[in-house]
């Protein structure tokens, strides 16, 4: 075995010790400590691209026994693309949040939020790379307790009871997707996703036990989509995005949401195979349900009067497009992990960038307050505007290329009509919605106030500048990039 073959597993391993590490040393030094940790980690994952582009992807074991019964991770090009992106998400956010978790967190205890961003370091590449359910369910619990805990970091009132919904619908979607898992268990008697996945088929071929496969399916798929806020159950979102601090708000909504989501496409790739899955009708779910929360989370956002809250409730109907891309199958599934990818820079970037402006309106959120304040503070305005025209779909941006992929996805020949002109019609009335509030937003921000008060200049701390500079370079990076989007294509037809 080549040497860095190991590195997925070294970058678990680091990882879980920079938890105790960051435990026991002062809050700068495991601020510091984690953001190198985070390089190091990306570094690997970076390292896994060339080599899994060279050399094809392969499983490494991490037991004394051969599957199906050991832990086994899975080690591929769209794996290693989200283990070397993640970790730099969550170097910015650190980055992007340092001013607010001054004012936010207390001093003695700032230090436990760098131990809760390396959990959640581990359990999101675990979730990256796992190859038998049994691993996945660990670290997706792991994922959810360090993403409570980081919520409720700021301790608030309002901050509390919003990880307190959280922390309920999370442990609600748990319970599914454990029950999932222990019947896909009962029904094959295997924790190895290649070996589940030969178990199905030959059960599926012997006939009598698709309702069984069915709602296996159903409760992973449900369980899933209550953590990562499939409509209708979105709604713990817009307190626990909005009233957290910055640093966690970027993550939770960034990172953590979508492991849940990667996990699901592992479920379906290489547990159950695509094939199986459109035999459970759960794709078609899954559409309508992705199509009510692109229409209903935009609705949502709309009415709000906060930015925050406003920019929290979009991420229920970017999440739509997600589930919407699910329930297409064929290229919807490439716009789908597309999405999973420009979401997870795109909305860092636009909380960031919040955060400095509600900053420079002397700490107000309401709309009223923050007219002109892209004015005072441009870097902040600048940055949200660009977040903002990713949003909409601008060319040049991610999520331009990403709604490009929808509307070819919507028109494919092998969509049902009905699918192709609900798709169409979501896609076309969200982005005038999109544009209508975050286009809106930029209007106000960037507008003179009334009494001609003249501006004067505020510039973000430079760790601010830093990350929100970091984010958008990433936006424009990916949405001008015409190879990027082959590479997940081809990466996501190996995972299969």
């Amino acid at each position: 075995m080549d040497f860095v073959q190991n590195f997925p597993m070294l970058s678990i391993i680091l990882s879980f010790i920079s938890v105790v590490i960051c435990s026991l040393v002062p809050r700068k030094v495991g601020r510091y400590y984690t953001m190198i940790v985070n390089v190091i980690v990306c570094a690997m994952g970076v390292t896994m691209i060339i080599y899994t582009a060279q050399h094809g992807s392969f499983n490494y074991s991490m037991g004394h026994f051969p599957a199906p019964y050991d832990n086994e991770i899975r080690i591929g090009i769209l794996e290693a693309i989200l283990a070397s992106l993640f970790p730099i998400i969550i170097m910015l956010s650190i980055l992007g949040g340092m001013d607010s978790l001054e004012k936010d967190v207390n001093e003695k205890k700032e230090r436990f939020i760098y131990v809760l961003l390396n959990l959640v370091q581990v359990a999101i590449i675990a979730m990256i790379y796992t190859n038998d359910v049994f691993t996945a369910y660990v670290f997706l619990e792991i994922s959810t307790l360090a993403s409570i805990g980081l919520v409720m970091i700021k301790d608030k009132g309002h901050t509390i009871a919003a990880a307190m919904r959280y922390m309920i619908f999370n442990l609600v979607g748990s319970g599914l997707f454990l029950i999932g898992n222990v019947l896909l268990y009962a029904t094959t008697g295997y924790l190895s996703m290649e070996y589940i996945k030969v178990a199905l088929e030959a059960l599926q071929a012997a006939g009598g036990h698709q309702p069984i496969i069915t709602l296996t399916f159903a409760l992973i798929t449900l369980g899933l989509g209550i953590k990562s806020g499939l409509f209708p159950f979105y709604f713990w979102m817009p307190d626990t995005y909005g009233e957290a601090t910055t640093t966690s708000s970027c993550v939770v909504s960034g990172i953590i949401s979508k492991g849940y989501i990667i996990l699901l496409f592992k479920y379906m790739y290489r547990t159950f195979g695509l094939d199986l899955i459109v035999s459970t009708h759960m794709p078609t779910i899954l559409f309508v349900l992705g199509v009510l929360g692109m229409i209903f989370g935009s609705f949502s956002a709309i009415s709000q009067k906060k930015l925050n809250k406003m920019v929290a409730f979009s991420s229920a109907a970017q999440i739509g497009y997600i589930y919407m891309g699910l329930g297409m199958g064929g290229y919807g599934l490439v716009a789908a992990i597309f999405q999973v990818i420009c979401h997870a820079i795109m909305k860092p970037l636009l909380f960031v960038s919040s955060a400095s402006l509600i900053k420079t309106a002397h700490g107000k959120e309401d709309f009223v307050s923050l007219r002109g304040v892209g004015r005072k503070n441009v870097v902040a305005g600048v940055t949200f505007t660009i977040g903002a025209l990713s949003m909409v779909g601008f060319p040049v941006f991610a999520g331009f290329v990403m709604k490009f992929l929808f509307v070819e996805a919507s028109v494919a020949p092998t969509l049902p009509k009905w699918q192709m002109i609900l798709a169409v019609v979501a896609l076309v009335v969200s982005t005038l919605l999109n544009t209508l509030y975050y286009i809106r937003t930029v209007m106000t921000i960037f507008r003179p106030k009334a009494n001609n008060e003249r501006s004067t200049r505020a510039w973000p701390p430079f760790s601010a500048t830093l990350s929100m500079a970091g984010f958008a370079l990433l936006n424009f990076a990916i949405g001008t990039s015409t190879a990027f989007v082959d590479v997940l294509e081809q990466g996501l037809h190996l995972l299969g």
